[in-house]
Parts: C-alpha cells; sequence; structure tokens
C-alpha cells in the first residue's frame, strides 16, 4: 500500500468568480445547444463548468436565465447572427430583453 505523503499532488488551481460564471456560459452555450432549452436541465451545465451542482443555481437563479445569458453570449461572439436589421432577430432580442 502506498502512503499518501509518497503521492505528488498537483496544485489545486482556483478561478475566479468571473472566471467561473464564463465557463458556466460557455457550457450552457453547449448543453443548450445540444438539448434545446426544454431539454436541459439547469444542473447539466454544472460537471461542464467544472463547479459544483447548485453553482449555475446561485449565479442564475432559474434555468431561464442562464438559457437567456447563454444566447447573448452566443449574439456576442457572432455579432452577424445578431444583426438587429433582421426581422426575426430584431424579435428573439425583444423577447430576451423583455424576459430579463
Amino acid at each position: 500500500m502506498m502512503d499518501t505523503t509518497d503521492v505528488e499532488r498537483s496544485p489545486t488551481i482556483r478561478l475566479t468568480a468571473a472566471e467561473r460564471r464564463d465557463a458556466i456560459v460557455d457550457a450552457a452555450m453547449h448543453e443548450f445547444a445540444l438539448g434545446g432549452f426544454g431539454g436541459t436541465p439547469g444542473a447539466a451545465t454544472a460537471p461542464c463548468g467544472g463547479v459544483s451542482q447548485p453553482y449555475p443555481f446561485a449565479l442564475f437563479r432559474t434555468n431561464r436565465n442562464q438559457f437567456i445569458t447563454a444566447v447573448k453570449r452566443g449574439f456576442e461572439q457572432r455579432p452577424v447572427l445578431a444583426d438587429p436589421a433582421k426581422p426575426s432577430v430584431a424579435a428573439a432580442m425583444d423577447l430576451l430583453e423583455a424576459g430579463s
């Protein structure tokens, strides 16, 4: 049996709150893209974001808020998709703003 003092332990790298939030939003974008809003439980983003299961709920309070944040991030990353001149995009943004 190996003594625990013989095992090298890797240092734990702690993320800042902003880094954890970004990781969760990135994970939410991925998970919602795969399962859609109705098919993705809010806790599904926790393992992908490297946080405990309750953490996404502490940040966003609801799955809907987490979804809206992920959609907004997608629009920020792909501005051509968020062109307000497009009627469908304008309508989607209005819905998102009304719900937040």
